[in-house]
C-alpha cells in the first residue's frame, strides 16, 4: 500500500511538470550525502541532516521530512529540494541547516527533527507546523525555537 502511494506521488509530480524527469546533479553535489555514514545499502546518517534513504536519487526519503526531490546542490554546500510533505521548495546550506528558506511562505523556518515528531517553526507567523499536517497549536513538548542567526542570507535573495 505504501509503495503504491509513493509511486502515485512520483508520477503525479512528473506529470504535472513541477520537476524535471532527470536531475541535473549527482549525489556528489550534496554535502550531506558526501558526509553521510552508510548504515545499510542506501540508508545514510549525518549529524546535521539526519537519517535518509537515497536509493531513488534524486528522490530521497528523510525519516522526519518525508519524500524530497533534490534539484540542485552547490559548491557552497547549499541545496534546493522539493518537499512533498510541505508542498514547497526549500533551500538551505550546511552551515544553516536546520534553518531553511521555505519558498511558499517566503520566510525562514527551523526544523525540529527527532524522527517521530517532526515540526518546523514558521518565523513570520511565529507558529509551529507539523511536517505534512499544517499548523498546530503547540507541539508536545514544545521546543524553544532558536533566534534566527544574523548570518542567514537576506530573504530578498530568494524573491528575485
Amino acid at each position: 500500500m505504501k509503495f503504491n502511494r509513493v509511486c502515485f506521488y512520483v508520477l503525479f509530480f512528473l506529470l504535472l511538470g513541477n520537476l524535471p524527469l532527470q536531475s541535473q546533479t549527482s549525489r556528489s553535489d550534496y554535502y550531506f550525502i558526501n558526509e553521510a555514514v552508510t548504515l545499510s545499502p542506501d540508508w545514510k546518517l549525518t549529524q546535521d541532516f539526519g537519517f535518509f534513504y537515497d536509493a531513488n536519487f534524486p528522490w530521497i526519503y528523510h525519516n522526519s521530512l518525508g519524500f524530497n526531490y533534490l534539484a540542485q546542490g552547490g559548491p557552497n554546500n547549499d541545496f534546493y529540494m522539493w518537499s512533498k510533505e510541505m508542498n514547497s521548495w526549500i533551500w538551505s546550506q550546511k552551515f544553516y541547516f536546520p534553518f531553511a528558506y521555505h519558498f511558499n511562505y517566503q520566510t525562514w523556518v527551523w526544523f525540529h527533527l527527532d524522527g517521530t515528531n517532526s515540526w518546523y517553526y514558521h518565523y513570520n507567523a511565529a507558529q509551529w507546523y507539523k511536517v505534512g499536517a499544517g499548523p498546530v497549536i503547540e507541539p508536545d513538548p514544545e521546543p524553544e525555537p532558536p533566534r534566527l542567526p544574523s548570518t542567514l542570507p537576506e530573504v530578498s535573495r530568494f524573491l528575485s
